[in-house]
């Protein structure tokens, strides 16, 4: 029986669903036999992913079931790079990626590329990767992965909290005072910032709508914000998770299609009500179910779209919670926390640490993720 659990410094890399960077983390974690969580930032840093391989992998979602071997490779070629380029990397013991999502159905199966053998060749230390298929595996939905995190983190909290991370697509966790990890609620809300990324790209030729450029200038239509706020899995029971396949590039385009005669930026608009009223009566229905929360309840918000000041402030105005912070009040770095994720859930798999929240996926038992390449 294992009497003790030692310190590792593991490189985590993840390139989310806005598919804009592999962010890298360099960190030192340990998780003692109560699952009390300590880590120590050494270094973190962003890669932007090239536009020719962001293209390349815009298709391979399009079309999931072809032969990706190539892009695989590909990605999993600048994973090394990237991680060639940590200024520390003599003092990594272990690297933990996430790989990139090209498919993603709950409980069915989730399809991460990114091979990791390169990074193995490279570094010469076992690589873990394919965080979901276990999960998946007992029956779970796979995703969101954030709650076993935002758990360690929070669960010594005196207070409710939440915890939101706008990737390509929100997800949320919701973490009782002194929860329990059978305690935990956490699932996908729909979009994150999927849709006003690709109606930037549909209609202006560019990648975001930075500091709220374009969707700033419109206004909210309201006949599609009511049309969009009727989509099934917005309005869906969780557990439940979904993938930029769903809230993606076809999504935008039959939108806009459907409302051509419309300005282009009261569409980019519209979509910014829409992600952040979908993640706000995701998060009031926990509110409405746990009539007993203590009053004083927290949000904290990670990932890119907390840069996104109309996002921020439609979340502000939807939701029910009136203290609503930065993750950077936990310490974490809003843009490195799905990193720092992929560290700790590296670090589980050597350990052997289950980490799947069966009470977030709906999994028939809890299981250790991951995969090691070696």
């Amino acid at each position: 029986m294992m009497k003790s659990r030692s310190k590792m410094n593991i490189l985590g890399m993840m390139s989310g669903t806005s598919m804009d960077a592999v962010d890298c983390i360099l960190v030192e974690v340990l998780i003692n036999l109560n699952n009390d969580f300590k880590f120590k930032i050494i270094e973190q840093t962003s890669f932007k992913i090239p536009s020719s391989i962001r293209s390349k992998i815009i298709k391979a979602i399009e079309r999931p079931k072809l032969n990706h071997d190539k892009l695989d490779n590909e990605i999993g070629r600048l994973y090394q790079e990237c991680a060639s380029k940590i200024k520390n990397k003599n003092l990594i013991q272990l690297i933990s990626i996430h790989g990139q999502t090209i498919y993603h159905r709950e409980r069915l199966k989730s399809i991460q590329i990114g091979n990791p053998k390169h990074l193995r060749e490279k570094f010469k230390l076992p690589v873990i990767y394919n965080f979901r298929k276990n999960d998946i595996l007992m029956s779970g939905t796979g995703a969101p992965l954030m709650p076993f995190l935002d758990w360690l983190i929070l669960k010594k909290s005196n207070y409710d909290n939440f915890v939101l991370n706008i990737g390509g697509i929100a997800n949320i966790t919701h973490i009782p005072k002194n929860a329990k990890k059978s305690q935990v609620i956490g699932f996908d809300t729909g979009p994150g910032m999927s849709l006003i990324d690709e109606s930037c790209s549909y209609f202006f030729n560019t990648n975001i709508d930075f500091d709220a450029k374009y969707s700033k200038d419109g206004i909210v239509n309201k006949k599609l914000l009511n049309e969009l706020m009727t989509n099934p899995y917005v309005n869906a029971q969780f557990p439940k998770s979904t993938g930029r396949d769903i809230f993606g590039k076809n999504f935008v385009k039959n939108i806009a299609v459907k409302y051509y005669k419309d300005r282009p930026q009261n569409i980019v608009r519209t979509f910014v009500a829409f992600t952040a009223k979908s993640i706000s009566i995701n998060i009031n229905k926990i509110l409405k179910l746990k009539s007993s929360l203590n009053k004083k309840v927290y949000l904290f918000v990670s990932g890119g779209g907390i840069n996104h000041p109309l996002l921020m402030e439609d979340i502000k105005y939807y939701t029910d919670i009136f203290h609503i912070k930065s993750s950077t009040s936990l310490f974490i770095n809003p843009k490195y926390k799905e990193a720092l994720l992929m560290a700790v859930l590296g670090y589980s798999k050597i350990h052997q640490i289950e980490s799947n929240m069966p009470s977030v996926t709906g999994a028939t038992n809890s299981v250790v993720l991951g995969e090691e390449y070696c």
